[in-house]
């Protein structure tokens, strides 16, 4: 079903994010409950990014169309925040320049489409076949004057491998991820590219 929508002002995002901060382990959850194992709601949510705006809307989706990534989560809440009032990043935009953004594993693309509305090319990477077709949703009603939007397949645990002889630990992600098989057939299946080497 459809929940409809809400707005978050910077102010009501910051204070939730103070309440996390105060719990560590709450910055990996889910910001909004609503949402069910099977079918659960769609929610169309703003949030505004920084004191004066902009204001960025993203699409949760049901957790049975994608599961981890189907809401946004504080810690993608605080990113989006972050970008929003940093200093370096609003100069380079009004200096007439555009950072390159890529967001890994976005699942509704806060953080990413906060760093597009703030004038950022950016390219939003997914591999689950409910988040690939809700961004490409998403973007296709967003401006494009803000810089280049673009949205691409790829399953970050392809790289994995390259890291083996490294000392970071890799989240492996959600169960639902399938590996590079997967995301190539299921972005196919919903007509999005996979991310080229750059």
């Amino acid at each position: 079903g459809d929940a409809g929508s809400r707005h978050v002002s910077f102010k009501q995002a910051s204070a939730f994010l103070q309440r996390c901060r105060r719990r560590p382990e709450r910055m990996r959850l889910l910001c909004s409950t609503a949402a069910a194992r099977e079918g659960g709601d769609r929610l169309s949510v703003s949030v505004e990014v920084a004191p004066r705006g902009p204001s960025v809307a993203v699409q949760e989706i049901s957790m049975a169309d994608g599961w981890t990534g189907c809401r946004f989560s504080p810690s993608a809440l605080w990113l989006a925040l972050e970008l929003g009032q940093d200093a370096t990043l609003r100069a380079a935009v009004e200096g007439g320049r555009r950072p390159r953004v890529l967001e890994l594993g976005c699942g509704v693309a806060l953080a990413g489409l906060a760093a597009h509305a703030l004038g950022c090319d950016t390219t939003l990477t997914d591999c689950l076949p409910g988040h690939l077709q809700n961004l490409q949703g998403v973007c296709a009603r967003r401006p494009q004057d803000a810089g280049k939007l673009r949205v691409r397949c790829l399953d970050w645990q392809e790289e994995v491998s390259r890291l083996a002889s490294s000392r970071c630990h890799v989240d492996t992600g959600s169960p639902e991820n399938g590996g590079a098989a997967a995301a190539a057939a299921l972005a196919a299946g919903v007509g999005v590219e996979r991310l080229a080497r750059e």
